[in-house]
């Protein structure tokens, strides 16, 4: 049950991302951005959380480390999302499946550990999982090396030998 939930989840986050015509590329490597600060943000997160708690909720209310950590994540690849939605045109989306399928395993190997033990080990009983896991670092590199190659590419494509008078525009 949980290998379908999990291609559920990837599946969502690449058909959401290509419903709204946003740019997956972006999209992508917001989520990366994301996951930097977070991992800058972890060195100082007892601060943060503690921050936000006392200074910046109202009197009696609280958000829990991970939720905070979560939304450090989330919010970039969400910013992006929401602000280049219907950047591409309908002839696009072939070229954003790899880039949003890619950001939906990334997004889902980088969420997993914020989530609770339960969750976490409902998760990771999964023959799925356990290959993302055993080949995490080839599938987000070659995650990356494809979205930089496409980034190339369409900037290539859309640069000097554009028909737009020599304007470039850059969206793929």
């Amino acid at each position: 049950m949980a290998n379908i939930l999990l291609i559920i989840i990837v599946a969502v986050i690449a058909i959401v991302l290509l419903a709204i015509r946003t740019n997956a590329l972006y999209v992508f490597f917001a989520l990366c951005g994301g996951n930097a600060l977070l991992q800058f943000a972890n060195k100082n997160m007892a601060y943060v959380n503690g921050h936000l708690n006392t200074h910046l909720l109202p009197h009696g209310y609280t958000v829990s480390k991970p939720t905070v950590q979560l939304v450090i994540l989330l919010v970039p690849p969400i910013l992006v999302a929401a602000l280049a939605k219907h950047n591409n045109g309908p002839t696009k989306w072939p070229i954003q499946i790899f880039p949003a399928v890619a950001t939906g395993i990334l997004g889902v190997l980088f969420v997993l550990p914020l989530l609770s033990l339960s969750m976490q080990i409902s998760i990771t009983q999964n023959k799925f999982w356990n290959l993302l896991e055993q080949y995490q670092v080839p599938i987000v590199g070659l995650c990356i090396v494809v979205s930089i190659m496409l980034l190339i590419l369409s900037t290539y494509s859309h640069g000097s030998h554009s028909s737009h008078g020599g304007k470039a525009h850059h969206k793929i």
